[in-house]
């Protein structure tokens, strides 16, 4: 069979032209991301289509997934990380076959990938991206609080294709193509009135002087009927405050890594004179390139340091104190200054606390020192410290809360010398729970 590329499929079928295609060709030469995702980010050609096109060019039949409620052992045959990472849905099984919806079926190493997990030969189904994503989260129990729905939101009349997302903090959010923009945007919808909507502003302006790959992309604000809308970059992936909720505690290299990409973005906020106070674990995007610092939530009280509960203004060495709490929650699963379990307000680890390894507990108590003067002295020397020790090494002999494999150890370790390498890394859902593709 003469296998075509898809921007050809495409521009034979009719569903784009041969000047959008080289657009999005471009694109990609400098960003890296699929050609289907780019097109249908600049609004070219739709989800369906493009699952349309794919099935009838390699003879799969296009599966409509709104009303397919999946077997649970389908389910069970692979963890939802996988499912992400490959854009995967089980859909039925048998102990021989396993039934499954892809985006891309031609995708060789997520069918080598599946048929090697499950033990089973592959009936594979097309369906859209969007749709396996939602099932995905919908049937792995990721799904966050029920949103209203844009027929219920006075919708600018710039966006278009609006479909519903998660609630973020007091924000509302929302997947949509910006026509003014010509691209895929996310949208954050709060009441203009709302008691959290001065605050906000001020979290998203301090995220929009912020370069960072790290640091959410913001578009524009503005209000409209009665509504404050923020366009963001598109953001997939879940929140590490739902990850923490559903999956537990990370090891320790998957939380120091973590922990250090974000402060890196902490730090070009500081050097831009942006707003400190947007560390926390619900503004924390996991996404399949890396993570992603958000505007959207209002950090709590166990996220703020001494001198903030004591009246004085957010500055730089409060928001290193908010970056060791979140890095000492990421690796215990749980946030260490709430008042439950017996812990005292702004707790510092002990030795005895077996899952964490000594290296770990020096970092944390340089971080969360109660004086500011005595406090690790900025976001990016705690970056280098986090970055400094081998931490897969190091969580080998830390107790079995934190223990991996020995392959995965390897696979992993391997993921991290890449960067210093040059070699390509493997996507970030993949390091972070410390899995093989």
């Amino acid at each position: 069979m003469n296998v075509k590329r898809l921007g050809e499929l495409l521009v034979e079928s009719g569903a784009i032209s041969n000047l959008q295609l080289q657009v999005a060709l471009s694109a990609q030469e400098t960003s890296h991301r699929r050609l289907g995702e780019i097109l249908v980010d600049k609004g070219f050609v739709t989800e369906e289509a493009i699952a349309q096109t794919l099935a009838e060019q390699y003879g799969y039949q296009v599966v409509d997934l709104s009303s397919v409620i999946p077997n649970t052992d389908a389910l069970g045959l692979i963890g939802v990380e996988f499912a992400l990472e490959h854009c995967a849905l089980p859909l039925r099984s048998t102990d021989t076959d396993l039934e499954v919806a892809l985006a891309d079926p031609v995708d060789i190493v997520a069918t080598d990938a599946l048929a090697q997990a499950t033990k089973r030969r592959l009936t594979v189904r097309v369906a859209t991206r969007s749709s396996i994503e939602t099932k995905v989260r919908e049937f792995y129990g990721l799904n966050e609080t029920p949103l209203k729905t844009p027929d219920d939101l006075p919708v600018p009349g710039r966006f278009g294709m609006l479909r519903a997302r998660k609630s973020i903090g007091a924000a509302l959010l929302f997947d949509a193509v910006d026509h003014e923009l010509d691209r895929r945007v996310t949208l954050a919808c709060l009441e203009t009135n709302h008691p959290d909507e001065r605050s906000l502003r001020r979290r998203v302006q301090s995220a929009a002087r912020s370069p960072h790959p790290n640091v959410a992309a913001v578009y524009d604000w503005f209000e409209h009927e009665g509504h404050s809308w923020v366009v963001l970059e598109r953001l997939d992936g879940e929140t590490l405050s739902q990850i923490l909720k559903t999956r537990g505690a990370r090891t320790i290299s998957q939380s120091a890594e973590l922990a250090a990409a974000i402060a890196d973005g902490v730090e070009t906020l500081h050097a831009v004179g942006g707003h400190a106070g947007l560390v926390c674990a619900g503004n924390v995007l996991i996404r399949p390139n890396g993570p992603l610092l958000l505007p959207l939530d209002r950090p709590t009280a166990e996220y703020g340091s001494p001198e903030v509960e004591m009246g004085q203004k957010e500055t730089a060495l409060s928001d290193v104190f908010a970056l060791g709490t979140l890095l000492w929650e990421m690796a215990s699963g749980d946030n260490p200054h709430r008042s439950a379990g017996g812990r005292h307000r702004w707790s510092e680890p002990e030795p005895h606390e077996s899952n964490l390894p000594g290296p770990l507990i020096e970092t944390l108590k340089k971080a969360l020192q109660k004086e500011p003067e005595r406090r690790t002295q900025s976001a990016r020397q705690l970056s280098k410290s986090l970055r400094a020790l081998n931490w897969n090494l190091v969580s080998s002999t830390s107790g079995p809360a934190s223990a991996t494999s020995a392959q995965e150890r390897e696979q992993l370790l391997a993921s991290l010398d890449s960067a210093a390498t040059g070699v390509a890394k493997r996507s970030f859902w993949s390091r972070l729970f410390g899995r093989a593709a």
